[in-house]
């Protein structure tokens, strides 16, 4: 249900995309988010995105970043409705997560990887 009311393929591998919900953060982490999904997209291009987004600065921040790192790159970009993304996804590349989530998905914590660089944040599997 979560998949048909974000207008996505209920068959097709979906990665819920979080870069943050402040204007800074999704400054500093657009591009990298924006260039991880190209990244991904041209490994698996069966994989469908979706990006939520706090308000309408950060979606124009991340809009700027995927026009930029990620052209081409089909990207559903939602305003709000995190708990949807999160339950349509099989896998989160987020920022961080300070709220409630499914229990089902891989998450790839970007912050974390930040801290802790030397690791592989992009080595995961949707089976």
């Amino acid at each position: 249900p979560a998949r048909a009311a974000l207008g996505l393929d209920p068959g097709a591998p979906t990665v819920a995309v979080l870069p943050g919900s402040r204007r800074a953060e999704v400054a500093k982490l657009g591009g990298p988010f924006a260039a991880t999904l190209a990244w991904l997209h041209e490994r698996r291009p069966d994989i469908r995105f979706v990006a939520r987004m706090a308000n309408a600065a950060v979606r124009t921040l991340f809009e700027h970043s995927l026009a930029r790192h990620a052209p081409g790159v089909p990207v559903a970009v939602v305003d709000g409705q995190a708990q949807q993304a999160l339950a349509a996804a099989d896998a989160v590349l987020a920022k961080g997560l300070n709220f409630k989530v499914p229990a089902a998905p891989f998450y790839v914590l970007v912050n974390d990887f930040l801290k802790h660089p030397g690791g592989d944040p992009f080595v995961f599997s949707l089976a």
